[in-house]
């Protein structure tokens, strides 16, 4: 049930986008020793997808390990997204559906009450620090002589080096909230373009083509985390 993953996230997706608008180099949003210090245990939200990627379950998945991996060997204790996803189905399920069977329409009175049980069973069973939100959006990319550039990575549109302009591109953005919703660290990496140039336009990449090379998931999920082990406070070391 990959919907879950954005019940708490607009405000972070909100501050990722003008942050990377602005270019911001450091993804810490307060002092790293402050993070470490206030920050032991971190609950992983389910990664979603904003736009219209195809994105299959396996990848989203394969996405939340390696972010919990590297969480791990930041010296954090990490809640599992798989936890997260659990006690939401549980709660769905009990709670016998939130969309109206003959109208389609949402019952946001009913939706709300499950998503703030769902954050204080998280909180009773999980005694969680903060949140990592990660998503997967489609983004616009500049790219000149032949290659697109954002998000820290430079991949090839096209062959010939008089093109250039704006190409779509898939982008990973990770932030980590505490649980007032205060942001602590917010990171953009790119992932994969989305389309590439043939015969002077350009053309979306088929479907297999899409997030099947795990060597750009994986340096993705790096670059936007590695900031947290080259900060690790020398006391979890």
């Amino acid at each position: 049930m990959r919907y879950v993953g954005i019940l708490l996230i607009a405000s972070f997706s909100l501050m990722a986008c003008q942050q990377t608008q602005q270019g911001q180099a450091n993804p810490f949003q307060i002092p790293p020793q402050s993070f470490f210090d206030s920050v032991q245990r971190v609950l992983v939200t389910p990664a979603s997808v904003v736009g219209e990627i195809a994105i299959a379950d396996s990848t989203l998945a394969y996405v939340e390990t390696l972010i919990e991996e590297k969480l791990r060997q930041a010296g954090l204790t990490v809640v599992p997204a798989v936890e997260y996803v659990s006690v939401w189905d549980s709660i769905a399920n009990e709670a016998g559906g939130f969309f109206d069977p003959y109208t389609g329409e949402r019952d946001d009175e009913k939706f709300n009450a499950a998503a703030d049980r769902l954050m204080a069973e998280l909180q009773n069973r999980f005694a969680f620090d903060a949140l990592l939100y990660p998503e997967i959006w489609e983004v616009e990319a500049r790219f000149e002589l032949g290659d697109a550039r954002w998000g820290g990575v430079a991949q090839l549109v096209s062959g010939g080096r008089g093109y250039f302009g704006d190409v779509r591109a898939a982008t990973l953005f990770v932030a980590i909230q505490d649980t007032a919703g205060t942001e602590l660290y917010v990171k953009e990496a790119g992932i994969q373009v989305l389309e590439y140039m043939l015969n002077g336009q350009l053309t979306p990449l088929p479907p297999e083509r899409l997030f099947t090379d795990t060597t750009w998931i994986v340096a993705a999920v790096l670059r936007a985390l590695d900031p947290l082990v080259e900060g690790v406070s020398p006391i979890r070391q």
